[in-house]
């Protein structure tokens, strides 16, 4: 919690190109390489957890706010919500995609 793991961001990057690759069957568009990325490590004023059991949940909950270049204004006890939320956005798109033809 805390460290600078440059390694795991890469192995990261590799596995989003693969599953890409095994998704779509073809390479991912050039600006949609992970190689190109900015590695963000701890950004000032991330908030932190307080357990040892939301870690998928913060890490995501970073990952919005980074991408929409939100200030970090998440805390604790806003991981419910965050994740009540994910759970419904999960429940949305397994309504609309089309099922196995039978």
């Amino acid at each position: 919690m805390g460290g600078g793991h440059g390694d795991i961001l890469h192995a990261l990057g590799q596995w989003v190109e693969a599953e890409h690759q095994d998704k779509r069957s073809c390479a991912p568009p050039d600006d949609m390489l992970a190689t190109t990325w900015p590695h963000v490590v701890n950004p000032r004023g991330t908030p932190r957890q307080l357990n040892g059991w939301d870690c998928g949940v913060f890490t995501l909950m970073a990952a919005a706010y980074l991408s929409v270049d939100r200030p970090f204004d998440y805390s604790q006890g806003d991981v419910h919500r965050f994740f009540r939320a994910m759970c419904a956005l999960r429940c949305i798109r397994q309504s609309v995609e089309p099922g196995p033809a039978l």
